[in-house]
């Protein structure tokens, strides 16, 4: 049986920099959120009827869903779970504190990002 998840991009693969890459799938990001809403029509939780760590591990990639393209008023499951995570205490004072963390990313030299992506000298073998 085929999975109803999306190619996954190998880790040699380039992660596209924008959506102008041919790269860029946006229908990879929809069939995601639209098996999400399926599972979430199905329990409370992706795991179950109590918060697990499925939700925990879940949820950050899910705060990018309007620039991933997903229409959260079409996803009403999607949209009750995300709205009733992101209500969570501990979860607001996480993302109140990722909003503090700067960038460095304009300014990194290509040697820092050589480093950080393990790319030229810093290449592992």
């Amino acid at each position: 049986m085929r999975s109803p998840l999306p190619a996954r991009r190998e880790p040699s693969e380039p992660v596209p920099a924008d959506t102008e890459s041919p790269a860029w799938d946006p229908g990879r990001h929809t069939a995601l959120y639209e098996l999400l809403d399926t599972r979430l029509g199905q329990a409370k939780y992706l795991g179950g009827d109590e918060y697990s760590i499925a939700d925990i591990a879940t949820y950050p990639w899910t705060r990018q869903h309007a620039a991933q393209g997903a229409k959260i008023d079409a996803l009403p499951n999607f949209k009750r779970w995300f709205e009733e995570i992101s209500a969570r205490p501990a979860v607001k004072k996480a993302n109140d504190f990722v909003t503090t963390i700067k960038s460095k990313r304009e300014t990194a030299t290509d040697d820092q990002k050589d480093r950080f992506f393990n790319r030229g000298r810093y290449a592992r073998a």
